[in-house]
C-alpha cells in the first residue's frame, strides 16, 4: 500500500521484504498502475536490509519492527544505509492499545524499549506520535 502511495507521488521506492511472494505482487501490481519505473523490489534477510551505505532518504516500517531479532545490530547497520539527515519511520502496535489487533501481545514492544535499542544502534532523535493512526504509535527516528 504505502510503496504505490509513496510512487504516486513521485518517490522513488525500494519495496523490501522477507517473503518473495509479496515482492510478486507489488512487482505486478506496480506494473499494472505504470509505476515500475519508481518502484525497485529487494528480498532482505531479517538480519539485513542489504542496502549500500547511505543508499536511501528514508525507510518506512510497517509491523516489522517487532519480527526482527538482533534489533541493535540491525538498526546499526540501518543507521548507515541512512543518508545523512535521513528519516527512519516505523510504525508499530503498542502494548497498551487494541488488545485485539495483531500483533499478539508478547510481541509488543513498549516505546521506552524501541527508543532505548534505537538509541543504542546510534539514532539521536527521536519521537513518538500515538494519535496519527489509530492502534498504532508512528515513530520519527533520525540519525
Amino acid at each position: 500500500y504505502f510503496s504505490f502511495k509513496l510512487a504516486e507521488k513521485g518517490a522513488a521506492v525500494i519495496a523490501a521484504d522477507l517473503q518473495t511472494g509479496y515482492l510478486d505482487f507489488i512487482e505486478k501490481t506496480a506494473q499494472r498502475m505504470n509505476l515500475q519505473h519508481k518502484i525497485t523490489t529487494k528480498l532482505v534477510t531479517s538480519n539485513s536490509a542489504h542496502l549500500a551505505r547511505e543508499e536511501v532518504d528514508g525507510i518506512l516500517m510497517v509491523h516489522v519492527y517487532h519480527h526482527i531479532e538482533n534489533r541493535v545490530d540491525y538498526f546499526k547497520e540501518v543507521c548507515k544505509q541512512l543518508a545523512s539527515g535521513g528519516q527512519l519511520l516505523i510504525l508499530e502496535t503498542p502494548p497498551t492499545r487494541c488488545p485485539d489487533a495483531p500483533p499478539p501481545s508478547h510481541f509488543r514492544l513498549t516505546q521506552d524499549q524501541i527508543r532505548q535499542e534505537l538509541k543504542e544502534a546510534g539514532f539521536q532523535h527521536f519521537e513518538a506520535n500515538t494519535p496519527i493512526i489509530e492502534c498504532q504509535v508512528v515513530y520519527f527516528v533520525t540519525k
